[in-house]
C-alpha cells in the first residue's frame, strides 16, 4: 500500500484495507467518522464534538509528545473527550444472518502514534470508548 492509498488529503480520510477487511477514518476538527467492515462484523460511526482536545504532556514540555521508555522512544498522544457518537453496528452469524443495531451515547477517542513499535507491536493504537445514553 502506497501513501496515496492510505491517506486522502481532501478529505483528511485514512483508508486501511486488505482482501477481506476495510477501514476509513477521517476527522475534520469537529466530526469524526469511522468505518470499519469485514466478513462477520461491521460499524459505521458518526461522532461530535472533536474539537476539545486533551493533549498529553510531560517534561519534554511540549503538547501531545511524551517520552514512553529510553530516550529516543516518544507517543504523540492526545484524547478527545465528551463526543456524542450515533451509528450502526452490524454482526453476521456463522448461517450468513445479519443483525444490525443503532447505537447513540457519548465517549471519547484516544489516539497515540509512536516511534518504538516495540512497545505496541503497530505503531499506531486507538481506543474508542462509549457510553450508551
Amino acid at each position: 500500500m502506497n501513501e496515496d492509498e492510505l491517506w486522502e488529503g481532501d478529505t483528511s480520510t485514512l483508508r486501511l484495507h486488505d482482501a477481506q477487511h476495510e477501514c476509513a477514518w477521517s476527522y475534520d476538527g469537529e466530526q469524526m467518522r469511522l468505518a470499519v467492515t469485514s466478513p462477520t462484523i461491521a460499524f459505521h460511526l458518526e461522532m461530535e464534538g472533536g474539537s476539545q482536545v486533551m493533549w498529553s504532556k510531560d517534561k519534554l514540555g511540549a503538547e501531545g509528545l511524551i517520552q514512553e521508555g529510553p530516550e529516543g522512544d516518544y507517543s504523540f498522544y492526545y484524547s478527545l473527550p465528551r463526543l456524542r457518537v450515533a451509528g450502526s453496528l452490524a454482526d453476521t452469524d456463522e448461517g450468513g444472518q445479519i443483525t444490525t443495531v443503532e447505537v447513540s451515547g457519548s465517549g471519547w477517542v484516544d489516539p497515540q502514534w509512536a516511534t518504538s513499535l516495540r512497545r505496541t507491536g503497530s505503531g499506531a493504537p486507538c481506543a474508542l470508548i462509549t457510553e450508551p445514553d
